[in-house]
């Protein structure tokens, strides 16, 4: 008889069922109390889901939880947890504001010794982020351990990745989520610190969103103005990119790369002169024989089009392929990197060339 009331206290609080999980979850998202970038009961049944495979419960999962970009990531601190749960322990044998060690071993007699430096951070683009800045004991202390432990324990983890591996602003103390900044980990394989994908070096703030509302998204024809500048916006970067990638003939790697079924679409969101530095950088990369893949992991892009929320210049971008080149090459930096851009058309071409559309 006990046994059976355990059990239905038990299902009350971790129901068995989908309709259960739905039910508990738009109680628990009503009462205002989850995070905000939990936007609705259907997200967190996702994370109570999540939280299940780890063996955890519906409010463990969101304090410890957080999704960035439809991802699932980690805090630091619940790996820390997880790995020590598995019997795994670690110590910090030196941790300072220029390195982080750990030590770590397991029960079978597994050992590893990971570091993580502020150099490694700062080839990585994330020493300008303001977390990183404030809290560089902290913050070199989180990621020493998730790569340490994924490498140690990857049973543990299950491919599990920190928020700030992907890009996002977290508090160094509780590994929350700060400011979501999404970037693609690819799911075949486990981060290195060789392998990680840099970051832009800025971080972007975003400004303040409702938790439960979006802005009603209002469209309009363009005007026959509107439409001459978007074509000419096309024109000018058709004829830069078709040199570089004479392959893309249809160009279905162009639209992909910008999330678009035509360049004209980018009218409003980007002007020839933001389009110009990215070109420039682009073709100097081309130049030194890098891939389209090498350029977009040198800047830590997922798709061109990030860019321009990345905040890249022209001097930016090409002072990080120069750092690239030197580093996978051991050749000095480029001389004169950025100071002898690529001839842009004038505003009189691009009329020229609108007004034959």
């Amino acid at each position: 008889m006990n046994n059976q009331v355990a059990i239905r206290q038990d299902q009350a609080l971790m129901p068995t069922t989908f309709d259960g999980l739905m039910e508990q979850a738009k109680v628990i998202f009503s009462s205002g109390l989850l995070p905000k970038s939990v936007r609705s009961p259907a997200a967190a049944v996702a994370i109570m889901l999540t939280g299940r495979e780890l063996g955890i419960t519906p409010m463990q999962s969101f304090r410890s939880i957080y999704v960035v970009d439809g991802t699932p990531t980690l805090s630091a601190q619940f790996i820390a947890a997880k790995l020590l749960e598995a019997g795994v322990t670690y110590r910090a044998s030196e941790m300072t504001n220029e390195r982080c060690t750990i030590d770590f071993s397991r029960a079978n007699g597994m050992t590893l010794t990971y570091t993580y430096t502020w150099d490694d951070a700062t080839s990585a683009g994330l020493t300008n982020k303001s977390n990183w800045r404030q809290y560089r004991k902290d913050m070199l202390w989180s990621r020493c351990m998730t790569l340490g432990g994924r490498k140690i324990a990857p049973d543990a983890l299950l491919g599990f990745h920190t928020a700030d591996e992907i890009g996002a602003v977290v508090d160094p103390q509780s590994g929350e989520v700060i400011d979501a900044v999404a970037r693609e980990i690819p799911s075949d394989e486990p981060i290195t610190k060789e392998a990680e994908i840099p970051e832009p070096e800025e971080a972007i703030k975003k400004p303040p969103e409702s938790p439960r509302t979006e802005p009603p998204t209002q469209t309009r024809e363009r005007s026959a103005a509107e439409e001459r500048t978007a074509i000419a916006l096309a024109r000018m970067f058709y004829a830069r990119w078709d040199p570089l990638f004479p392959e893309d003939k249809d160009h279905e790697i162009a639209h992909g790369e910008f999330r678009v079924t035509s360049i004209k679409d980018l009218y409003g969101k980007v002007t020839p002169q933001q389009m110009a530095p990215l070109l420039d950088t682009l073709h100097l990369a081309m130049q030194h024989t890098l891939t389209l893949q090498q350029f977009k992991e040198i800047h830590g892009l997922v798709y061109l089009i990030d860019w321009f929320p990345a905040g890249y210049t022209r001097e930016g971008g090409v002072e990080a392929i120069a750092r690239y080149i030197e580093q996978q090459a051991g050749t000095p930096p480029l001389e004169n990197a950025g100071q002898q851009p690529l001839e842009m058309p004038s505003e009189a071409e691009e009329a020229a060339d609108a007004s034959t559309e």
